[in-house]
């Protein structure tokens, strides 16, 4: 007998989307009608489609049924497609009252009721209708009275054939991705058939279809098919479209056996629950071995109680661990959650939202929860009066269109957008980065960062603040500290400039003091600690992103410095990306705009900024927010630290998880240690020094038993003899420094080590004695020749005499002198220039750092030069001191640039000089003097 299939999904898309929308359910083949095809012709009879979707409307669908009435039409039917179905029976019987009609499929198994009040459908199958649809042709063929409504018995599925794929244009699904990141041509099949669990939104509807058995087709039989898919259409995707493939461990693993048997290679996706995700890891490794590449998870809620509610069965926690463990191997999440079910708080629903952030699935499926027909949460609604949809069409797993009543579906369209955002960020930021942008590109970015602006508008008025879901609902013990890699874009070391940050290179890597502080404090409280350091290690963004997923931290605390601060928010985005943990950033950065543009680019849960060294596992145990910051309805909430008084109360770092022989200082040399005896600065140069900034005017010092025991610690348990100290006056108490050095010098301490000092806090006895207990150099903070710059600049101890009394004390005594010298200070000239060489030139320290003036955020610099208009850029890259970033009333930008780079050529020439001591040198030298002071004179 002589039937035709009517496909009627035009639903979302309307006629003609076949081939003209690049979505699947334009263009996917249907499995159902493609199976009962497939069994029909197999039993010997004619079957065509009718395929809405490639139909320009109803007149051209007049025109496929006229030419072939009367005749037998099978239509299937979702509760969402029943209002077009019923205008295809009508079309059909307008046309030819002798036409036969048969509906099946979902709507007319789960309402069954509603489908018998239209008296134009000939016959009803209820359930999976191959063997009976098929029967029935036979049966109308002989002539024989049937039953309306016809129960269907649920077939072996190894003994139907293979779907009728050609039943449809299958141009269509060939080449339409399932989802992004997956190469086409792909390929659909069906494995098997019904479902266990029992989700209120889904269940009994599903198992009136399918019944209460799962079924499963024979992996070999599964095989047949994909090799004969191969053979036919060279696929390189496989899509397993059923409702849960994974499931039975024993089963795929088999399935995964019998797949690399037979030479596949190709990707494949599967649906999976995150339960089972969790207590299947290694079958989801060996999945990913064969080709897993993506898989569609059910999330649905980011809220226990909801979960709950609609009978999940899986936890919070599950979801977050099923997140990491598809991260960790590489597995790309296809992210099904729904917004606005019956009972749902505003809270809840941000539960979600945060849910989806955190995860950062590579497709986010949102959907408004729509109650469907046949499910218990149908009949909840209905009971309820809650059901605002009116049509047929109004039950699609829309993220538009609102379904119940009481719902705030602005709010809900608001949460969509907003748990999407990562996707948008993204787009944005990979737009920003590929050069000038493309014509075509120009309205896209502007439309990115119109979105943006409103989602920022609206997370204040909505009330929504990112907390981490992993922080709140699971206890944490695993912490990952990651010191952010800089390499691969140019060096900064985080340690300098106050620990702001400071441009460097690879004669230059610190070991990262402050997350070895850190570690040993949470290590001494019973967590499970890592360090990964990108710089120290070697290690590029990649390798770290990669090996922080094979560690399955629970909570990461990675670094972030002022000059790197667009890599390193790009770096703590991928984090969380890659991983389901809470992920905090650590900076010293202490300006409030900055650490909210911080937390809002890169979607960290909150900002470390105090110093937290003793209060860091209360942070975590959300016990204390002391140091913290994070955003709370779309404003930043800062809360200040308590820092530490009592420094002895310290722990010793914990050096066993640093790379130690790979940190280098150029001064000591490779195998150079940090330790940091004392915090805080009291004098007045905080108008553009970092340290008070950071650490504060109050200033704080171990006692030199307790850092004499961390020196001990580095030679004898470390085996490292180097030592820079990292104080911003070591020598500020002489007193101290003495004791510290009759303790090294008791013990024969078999160090070299390096300080930073004020010459007005050094006396003849104590460089002596320092440098008996090792001392190989200081660091001096001089900044300028010119006197009068000094004194403005709180250098009142400071004269050019005092200092030059110094170096040749020094340099008796055999300590090294490294001048640390900046240039721009608002009372500079160009005459303060050639006076800084003079000075360089008369005192010829052993070495020299120059730097540009920088206004960090939050000096007394930063806001005058504010005021004052002297800031020439914000792009904080810049602010790594050696760029001109502003200019004074003095001195312009191009003046400081061409003032630093005449300072390191003369500095240049007094070495030669030095080293040479021949008279060409010597007159190259004065030379170079004369033409500086030429410069210094011009206009």
């Amino acid at each position: 007998m002589r039937a035709t299939l009517i496909y009627p999904g035009i639903g979302r898309y309307g006629f003609n989307a076949f081939g003209n929308v690049p979505d699947p359910e334009a263009n996917f083949i249907h499995h159902g009608l493609a199976s009962i095809s497939a069994y029909a012709k197999e039993q010997g009879h004619e079957i065509d489609l009718i395929d809405l979707r490639r139909l320009q409307g109803w007149e051209q669908f007049a025109k496929a049924i006229s030419v072939r009435s009367p005749g037998c039409f099978g239509i299937t039917s979702m509760s969402v497609d029943y209002g077009v179905v019923q205008r295809c029976v009508a079309e059909i019987k307008r046309i030819d009252p002798r036409s036969v009609v048969i509906l099946g499929g979902v709507h007319a198994t789960v309402a069954l009721e509603d489908v018998r009040r239209n008296e134009q459908i000939d016959y009803i199958v209820v359930g999976e209708g191959e063997i009976v649809f098929s029967d029935l042709l036979n049966r109308l063929q002989r002539g024989e009275e049937c039953a309306r409504v016809l129960q269907a018995t649920p077939p072996d599925l190894d003994n139907l054939p293979w779907v009728d794929r050609e039943l449809f244009d299958y141009n269509g699904e060939l080449h339409t991705p399932w989802m992004r990141g997956l190469e086409i041509p792909n390929v659909s099949i069906i494995a098997g058939r019904g479902c266990p669990y029992r989700c209120r939104f889904c269940q009994p509807a599903e198992r009136l279809v399918f019944g209460n058995r799962i079924r499963l087709r024979r992996p070999d039989d599964i095989i047949a098919e994909l090799k004969d898919l191969r053979n036919r259409y060279g696929f390189r995707t496989l899509i397993i479209h059923d409702d849960l493939f994974f499931l039975n461990a024993k089963y795929l693993r088999a399935f995964a056996d019998a797949y690399e048997r037979a030479g596949f290679t190709q990707a494949f996706v599967c649906q999976a629950r995150a339960d089972l995700i969790v207590r299947n890891e290694k079958v989801v490794k060996r999945l990913r071995d064969v080709g897993l590449s993506a898989l569609m998870i059910g999330f649905e809620s980011g809220n226990q109680r909801i979960l709950n509610f609609i009978n999940k069965g899986t936890t919070v926690e599950q979801n977050l661990r099923a997140a990491e463990i598809c991260h960790r191997y590489g597995i790309k999440i296809f992210a099904n959650y729904m917004l606005g079910l019956p009972t749902e708080t505003k809270e809840e629903v941000f539960d979600t939202v945060r849910l989806i952030r955190h995860i950062r699935p590579e497709q986010p499926s949102p959907s408004f929860f729509t109650p469907t027909p046949g499910t218990e949460l149908y009949d909840y609604c209905q009971k309820r009066d809650l059901i605002l949809i009116k049509t047929y069409e109004g039950y699609r797993r829309s993220p538009t269109e609102p379904k119940l009543k009481g719902i705030d579906y602005n709010l809900l369209a608001y949460a969509r957008e907003k748990s999407r955002e990562y996707v948008y960020d993204d787009r944005l930021q990979q737009l920003e980065q590929s050069g000038p942008p493309q014509p075509g590109n120009v309205a896209e970015i502007q439309r990115l960062r119109e979105l943006k602006r409103q989602l920022r508008q609206m997370d204040a008025s909505y009330g929504y603040y990112d907390r981490s879901t992993v922080a709140t609902q699971t206890q944490i013990k695993r912490v990952l500290l990651i010191n952010t890699p800089t390499a691969e874009d140019g060096y900064v070391s985080r340690e300098m400039a106050g620990g702001l940050g400071f441009d460097s290179s690879a004669r230059m890597i610190l070991p990262p003091l402050d997350l070895a502080y850190l570690a040993a404090t949470l290590r001494q409280e019973g967590y499970d600690i890592s360090i990964l350091d990108g710089d120290g290690a070697g290690l590029t963004r990649q390798a770290v992103l990669q090996q922080a997923r094979q560690l399955e931290p629970q909570a990461v605390i990675a670094t972030l410095s002022l000059p790197s601060m667009k890599r390193d928010i790009s770096f703590v985005r991928k984090l969380r990306q890659g991983l389901a943990a809470v992920v905090a950033v650590r900076t010293l950065i202490p300006y409030q705009p900055i650490i909210e543009e911080i937390l809002a680019e890169s979607g960290a849960d909150y900002v470390i900024h105090g110093e937290c060294d003793l209060t860091i596992g209360q942070i975590l145990r959300t016990e204390t927010q002391a140091g913290t910051a994070y955003l709370e309805a779309g404003k930043l909430v800062w809360h200040e630290d308590d820092k530490p008084t009592n420094l002895d109360a310290l722990p010793l770092p914990a050096r066993d998880l640093l790379t130690n022989e790979r940190y280098c200082y150029p001064l000591l040399g490779q195998g150079t240690t940090t330790v940091q005896s004392s915090r805080g600065c009291p004098y007045a140069c905080r108008y553009y020094c970092p340290y008070p900034l950071v650490q504060g005017r109050l200033w704080r010092a171990r006692s030199p038993e307790h850092v004499f025991t961390e020196l001990e610690d580095i030679v004898r348990n470390h085996g490292l003899s180097r030592v820079l100290f990292r104080d911003a006056t070591f020598t500020l108490d002489m007193e101290r420094t003495h004791a510290i050095c009759d303790l090294i010098i008791e013990n024969k301490l078999p160090l070299r080590w390096w300080c930073e000092t004020r010459v007005d806090r050094l006396d003849e006895p104590l460089l002596r004695k320092m440098h008996a207990a090792g001392c190989a150099g200081i660091n001096v903070g001089v900044e300028t020749g010119d006197e009068a710059v000094m004194a403005a600049q709180a250098k009142r101890g400071l004269t050019i005499a005092r200092l030059a009394a110094f170096r040749h004390l020094a340099q008796e005594i055999g300590v090294k002198v490294h001048f640390l010298m900046s240039i721009g200070h608002p009372e500079e000239t160009r005459r303060s220039v050639v006076d800084s060489y003079e000075l360089i030139r008369n005192l010829q320290p052993e070495s020299l750092g120059i730097t540009l003036i920088t206004p960090y955020p939050g000096t007394p610099l930063f806001t005058e030069a504010k005021e004052r208009d002297w800031i020439e850029s914000y792009d904080w890259s810049q602010y790594g001191g050696h760029q001109p970033v502003m200019h004074t009333d003095r001195l312009s930008a191009k003046e400081l640039k061409e003032a630093l780079q005449r300072l390191w050529c003369g500095y240049g020439l007094v070495k030669k000089q030095a080293q040479m001591s021949t008279k060409v040198w010597l007159r190259m030298e004065n030379d170079y003097y004369l033409d500086l002071e030429k410069w210094a004179l011009s206009p």
